[in-house]
């Protein structure tokens, strides 16, 4: 054992020596001898220079290599390829592509694998697909592989889905005599079922009877109906009392005392009329100075009262106009006096509200109402007119005997005389103001003429022709003291 021992030592120091002389020497290209580094590069022997190799590390594809020489050393160190990457998937059609690329210098290699049976490509198909129905079952079908025309899965039943029943019509509404009918349909299927509903006691579909029925009046009250069934005699609604309504009244007027508007009941008397026979009173308004610049207060004298209707003639002379514009044969109807009193006059002397306390009045111009007998044309439906000589000679005493009148008498104001009116002094007012002549709307002797009233208040003996100028306009008018306005 101890002689194996001191063998192996004796080796291993002989190969030590060994090792360390071959790297203390270098060997001779020329001559092959060994040389002792320490002499240099240069053969002591042949004068051969050392050659010292310039290495190139290996690589995957070459071992260790001179690049003076040529002289390799030891083996390549081949590819280090790493784990791969599918660059192509294996289908049930075509083979997958795996990339592989060494990690030491870049080189790239592909590998085909295997189809694969469980990846189907180019879509899938169904066959044997069955709708379910309302009352039939279904079926999901069979899915194939269009590629490889494998089966894939096998289709399951689908139960089926039952009727979707709609909220149902009404064909035939139940009520007190016969039962009802309601169809109701599938809204997939179009299928149709009916169902009877029970009679309904409430719902009386017949003739109804009204029994004892009584309105409620002013004072008394009323009952409202009791209504039966004519199918099945039962009550419907039962009536009940209506209290007795009480009197609507309407307020007192001139011409009507308190009255209910519901069952025409007076209470107390009519109004006290503000005015009578005999009054002025102010109303509208007109020019009376001499520029026109003023809107002055109109009075007139009260001619007559009939309930709540007064009529009213100005006091004095308002205007200076002609009976009409043309000299020839005209009635009060179409004369251009009457126009002007019922546009121009009424507009300018009241307002809208006044207008319309105004009364359309009907206007009697037949023969009874002039003096000569002359055909005096229709009557009209006037708010504003003229006197005819029946009315003068009634409510101012106007009349043909000769006798001078003072009550028929009129002053013409500034504005008038401004506009043509002439009076005459030697004729006074009973107020001491010059009178003027003042228009009837009677015809004179001819139509061509008009009545008038002399200065001295009685009817001019020799009419005035239609055109004649310097007189004056005394408007008349019927209002209505209901209105509101007074």
């Amino acid at each position: 054992m101890k002689r194996r021992i001191g063998a192996v030592l004796f080796i291993l120091s002989l190969l030590f020596a060994l090792s360390a002389y071959a790297e203390s020497t270098w060997q001779c290209d020329a001559c092959h001898r060994r040389v002792q580094t320490m002499l240099g590069d240069q053969c002591p022997y042949c004068g051969a220079q050392r050659h010292i190799h310039t290495w190139r590390e290996a690589t995957c594809t070459e071992p260790k290599t001179c690049t003076e020489c040529g002289e390799t050393e030891g083996e390549a160190l081949g590819h280090q390829w790493g784990e791969g990457k599918v660059i192509q998937e294996a289908t049930c059609r075509t083979a997958g592509v795996k990339s592989y690329t060494c990690v030491r210098c870049g080189t790239v290699r592909e590998e085909n694998f295997g189809k694969n049976p469980e990846n189907h490509s180019g879509g899938t198909e169904v066959e044997s697909r069955v709708d379910a129905g309302c009352v039939s079952d279904g079926y999901t079908g069979n899915v194939y592989c269009k590629g490889c025309g494998s089966l894939i899965s096998i289709g399951e039943a689908i139960p089926a889905l039952g009727h979707q029943w709609d909220a149902g019509t009404v064909v035939r509404a139940a009520n007190c005599r016969e039962t009802g009918v309601t169809r109701y349909c599938c809204e997939r299927c179009g299928a149709a079922r009916e169902e009877e509903s029970p009679k309904n006691p409430d719902s009386h579909s017949g003739e109804k009877e009204v029994r004892f029925r009584a309105d409620a009046t002013c004072t008394e009250p009323g009952y409202t109906v009791d209504t039966y069934c004519r199918d099945c005699g039962a009550l419907i609604s039962g009536g009940n009392a209506i209290a007795a309504l009480g009197h609507r009244w309407t307020d007192a007027t001139y011409s009507s005392p308190k009255t209910c508007a519901r069952c025409g009941a007076t209470e107390g008397k009519p109004l006290t009329l503000p005015v009578s026979v005999g009054d002025t009173m102010t109303f509208g308004s007109y020019p009376q100075t001499s520029s026109g610049t003023d809107k002055t207060a109109i009075e007139w004298m009260v001619l007559d009262v009939q309930g709540s209707r007064v009529l009213l003639l100005s006091r004095y002379g308002l205007d200076s106009k002609r009976y009409n514009e043309k000299a020839e044969k005209i009635t009060w109807e179409q004369c251009s006096l009457r126009t002007w009193l019922n546009e121009d006059f009424l507009n300018a002397a009241f307002s809208a509200k006044e207008q319309e306390s105004i009364l359309l009045t009907g206007v009697d111009n037949g023969k009874s109402q002039g003096y000569w007998n002359t055909e005096g044309g229709n009557d009209t439906q006037d708010r504003v007119f003229l006197l005819s000589y029946a009315e003068a000679n009634r409510y101012l005493g106007v009349s043909r005997d000769g006798k001078t009148n003072k009550t028929g008498r009129a002053a013409p104001t500034a504005y008038a005389k401004a506009a043509g009116a002439s009076p005459s002094s030697k004729y006074k007012t009973p107020d001491g103001k010059a009178s003027d002549w003042w228009w009837l709307r009677s015809p004179g002797s001819k139509q061509s003429s008009a009545a008038d009233v002399h200065n001295d208040g009685s009817l001019r003996n020799s009419p005035q022709s239609v055109r004649s100028g310097g007189g004056c306009v005394r408007p008349a008018l019927w209002i209505d003291l209901d209105s509101g306005l007074f």
